[in-house]
């Protein structure tokens, strides 16, 4: 309990000093820095696997946090195709904006498609 309320005074302090975009950012460098982790987004079914030393934080926080797929469509699509969906992030994005939609999620790389499989796994119309 002790060390529970030490990691939320951290967190706190951190995010109080830098904001929440920028303390976000560090708070996550962090915990990717030394292995593998799992990030928890609200709206999300499941907590998303990202991999150390790769472009997944980069590409969460574009995803994630500064939003660069909020797009406002005159429609709601019924089918969507992510073409280079690397490890699904923007896949699951998409899908927490359009639950009715069916995805299509194409990825050529076999190191990616195993983490994209992991991450649309709660998702059973994202293909």
């Amino acid at each position: 309990m002790k060390r529970l309320r030490q990691n939320i005074r951290e967190i706190a302090s951190v995010l109080y000093r830098t904001g929440l975009v920028q303390g976000s950012e560090l708070l996550l460098k962090r915990e990717l820095k030394a292995s593998a982790a799992t990030v928890a987004w609200p709206g999300l079914q499941q907590s998303l696997f990202l991999r150390p030393a790769t472009s997944d934080y980069r590409v969460f926080l574009q995803v994630f946090l500064y939003r660069e797929y909020a797009i406002r469509l005159n429609f709601t699509p019924n089918v969507i195709v992510d073409g280079g969906a690397n490890i699904g992030l923007a896949t699951v994005y998409l899908k927490s904006q359009y639950p009715a939609a069916k995805i299509i999620a194409i990825e050529p790389d076999a190191s990616n498609v195993a983490v994209l499989r992991r991450n649309i796994a709660g998702y059973p119309d994202i293909h």
